[in-house]
């Protein structure tokens, strides 16, 4: 070929290059000031190969120290774009510091242009001199800035994804500058070759985010020519000088040779070279494992462990022996509905380095998160800083990654959900995780679902138990401190209240002859007051006794049905006060208890009072008894407001009542009757219940055994509300 044609081929092939990286950049959605700065290059590449065809026309052919001015200068011009590219492509920050040599390679790229374009009085070949000098030391300048960031750039990284991206940098940077040489040095067009190869590569590195490995390549190529070595002198040895000592070319047809060293080739050499091959492919590749046989065990380890630190610690366990990496972590991941987020917080493992090891909240639509849920696929390290999909991370949330110096993150995943996180450091042999490896640790990520799962129910569980334990603790707690704060205070008032009581009765009794009738009312209503206080105090009194164990029952036989009349005496005298029916039926029977008669008593008073306390002007109260077998049943109901059924369950708490109202709360008491009541039955062996609907009245019953508190009730609650005597005795609740 003529010079001209090699000229024009390696134009075109300028054009090409720059048409095929500029469409390609934009459809790769690479980083824009590098995918720019790559295109000016390729695009001044190009112009400059362009003006060469001139000068090997026959027009312009004489002209060859122009061409050779023009050569120098697009050199040293290609030599400062390819820094700029260099710039992006390694991530350097632009300073002042670190842009001295593009300044001076600027600079003498200008002298050169001057002296292009406005010759100078000086000589000829003075003159040529400096024209050289400014632009093979504004080459140098350049060239050398270009080398060493790249080699401090690998210096600066460690894991082998990003060595192998500068390695790829280093050899393009290499064969540009050969090739750059050589267009100086010789008039043939080898130079131009070289740097269209080293701009291609660079081109690749840029465009292919999972380049080739290099390492890889150079060490397969290595175990294939020991294996080739290694098999021609098994063949020799095993097929050759054999069947030469036995005589077999003397005696044989030449087609019986070939068969036998084709059985013995079948039978011997080629199982040993498949061995030595699978040997190598450990030993040399790094692929020291059975997958197979991996999966296996994996499973068989952490299948059946419940406790999350565990878990951690033996799957991470594991996949170091299986690849012997530098660090391995387990997170777990907390999706948060509410926020939209997922929050990663890693799981401790004992002995294990937490340095780095802070948990981080990913919004739903953060690249990670969408990644994850979207495709479900591991990513490293390599493509967080390199892949457009990622570009979208904050900055705080890169230099979490960053913090973490891992290689390869696994995420574990239900068919629905994103549950867990390994984070994966890189391998002690410095070799990079294979597509191999990758599917292999998936497949384990795959098997750890279930684990994780049950190991994270087991932990919410003990969790749970431990947060209740606390608040059972808390509760505890503050039960007691209010049980003695009851008892202090209601002993510390008593005394006085009883010399304000005695004070009341000698002025009833001894000053009430000079009182005007409206002071005599007033003393009345003092002594309404006085003796509800006192009530109110018996009551916390005897509440707080319960809640220290402090209550002993004096039991004793008695009729009940006295006890029941005594207790309804004066209590009819304040139903009849707010105008309220009260109706008493007792069956037939005996009705002969062994009990506490004044706690009986107790219990009875506060479940009438509670029914009329709650029964507005008008209404009924129904009071009815009966004995059976083995129990005293009592039931009392009223017309009165109802309690709403969310708070059924709560009136036989202490200073517990229907009405939330807190200022009929002090004219309806402490809220302690019903507790009071329960206490009273439980301590006897007995039950309580209660039927209610609002707005159409209530039904409370208690039972208590006839023959003391040794011999509890068999019978159970349900039974209290279906006694043929109360469905005939008692009116329905309606």
């Amino acid at each position: 070929m003529t010079r001209e044609s090699w000229q024009i081929g390696i134009s075109i092939a300028w054009v090409m290059i720059f048409v095929l990286f500029a469409f390609s950049a934009r459809r790769r959605g690479l980083e824009r000031r590098l995918s720019q700065a790559f295109v000016v290059y390729a695009f001044l590449a190009m112009v400059w190969e362009l003006a060469q065809i001139a000068f090997i026309t026959e027009r312009l052919s004489a002209y060859q120290t122009l061409a050779l001015r023009l050569r120098w200068m697009e050199v040293l011009s290609l030599a400062l774009m390819f820094l700029a590219v260099s710039w992006f492509f390694l991530q350097i920050e632009v300073t002042i510091q670190r842009a001295i040599g593009f300044g001076m390679g600027t600079f003498l790229l200008l002298i050169c242009l001057v002296l292009f374009f406005n010759p100078t009085k000086l000589a000829v070949n003075l003159q040529s001199v400096l024209f050289s000098s400014c632009a093979l030391g504004g080459w140098l300048i350049v060239l050398g800035d270009t080398i060493y960031k790249t080699i401090s750039s690998y210096r600066r990284v460690h894991k082998p994804q990003h060595r192998n991206r500068m390695i790829y940098w280093g050899l393009a940077v290499i064969i540009i500058a050969f090739g750059n040489f050589i267009s100086l040095t010789r008039s043939d067009f080898s130079g131009n070759v070289l740097h269209l190869i080293g701009t291609l590569l660079a081109g690749y590195v840029i465009l292919i985010h999972e380049a080739v490995d290099l390492g890889r390549v150079l060490v397969r190529l290595v175990s294939y020519g020991a294996i080739t070595v290694i098999g021609g002198i098994i063949y020799v040895l095993v097929l050759d000088f054999p069947l030469a000592q036995l005589g077999v070319d003397a005696f044989s047809t030449e087609q019986v040779v070939w068969v036998l060293k084709s059985l013995l080739l079948l039978t011997v050499v080629n199982p040993i070279l498949i061995f030595i091959y699978n040997r190598l492919d450990q030993k040399i590749l790094g692929r020291n494992y059975d997958r197979s046989e991996v999966v296996r065990e994996y499973g068989l380890r952490v299948s059946n462990l419940a406790d999350l630190h565990v878990l951690a610690r033996e799957a991470i366990g594991f996949i170091d022996e299986t690849f012997h990496i530098e660090f391995g972590h387990l997170f777990l991941v907390n999706m948060q509905a509410e926020a939209k987020t997922f929050y990663l917080e890693p799981v401790a493992v004992e002995g294990a380095s937490r340095v780095g090891l802070a948990p981080v909240t990913f919004a739903f639509e953060n690249p990670i998160a969408r990644h994850v849920i979207e495709t479900k696929r591991p990513f490293t390290q390599y493509d967080i800083d390199f892949l457009p999909r990622f570009r979208g991370l904050s900055a705080e949330e890169k230099a979490w990654f960053t913090q973490l110096q891992a290689d390869l993150f696994l995420p574990i995943c239900t068919k629905d959900e994103w549950i867990g996180l390994f984070v994966l450091g890189s391998k002690k042999s410095g070799s990079r995780y294979t597509k191999d490896d990758i599917d292999l640790l998936t497949t384990l990520a795959n098997q750890t679902v279930a684990a994780l799962q049950n190991a994270r129910l087991v932990t919410d569980v003990q969790a749970a138990s431990q947060a209740l334990e606390a608040a059972n603790k808390r509760l505890r707690e503050v039960d007691e401190l209010k049980s003695a704060f009851i008892g202090v205070i209601t002993h510390e008032m008593r005394t006085p209240l009883a010399n304000i009581v005695f004070a009341m009765q000698i002025l009833e009794k001894y000053g009430t002859n000079n009182l005007t009738a409206e002071q005599l009312k007033q003393l009345v209503q003092v002594s309404k007051g006085v003796k509800a206080a006192r009530n109110m105090i018996d009551n916390l009194i005897l509440h707080a006794s319960f809640l220290n164990n402090q209550v002993v029952l004096k039991t004793e036989q008695f009729d009940f049905f006295d006890l029941l009349s005594q207790v309804l005496e004066p209590m009819a005298k304040l139903a009849a006060e707010k105008e309220l029916r009260l109706s008493l039926d007792v069956a037939e029977g005996d009705m002969q208890v062994m009990a506490d008669r004044a706690l009986l008593g107790v219990a009875l008073y506060h479940l009438v009072d509670n029914a009329i306390k709650f029964t507005d002007p008008g209404g009924k109260i129904w009071i009815g008894a009966w004995s059976a077998a083995e129990a005293i049943w009592v039931d009392v109901r009223d017309t009165g407001r109802g309690i709403p059924p969310e708070k059924v369950g709560m009136i036989w708490q202490s200073f517990a009542q229907a009405s939330a109202d807190s200022l009929r709360r002090g004219m309806e008491g402490l809220g302690l009757g019903l507790s009071l009541v329960k206490f009273i039955v439980s301590a006897h062996g007995g039950q309580v219940g209660v039927e209610s609907e609002p707005g159409v009245g209530s039904i409370f019953r208690f039972a208590i055994p006839r023959y003391g508190p040794a011999i509890p009730l068999e019978s159970s609650l349900k039974d209290l509300f279906h006694n043929p005597f109360v469905d005939q005795a008692l009116p329905p609740l309606e």
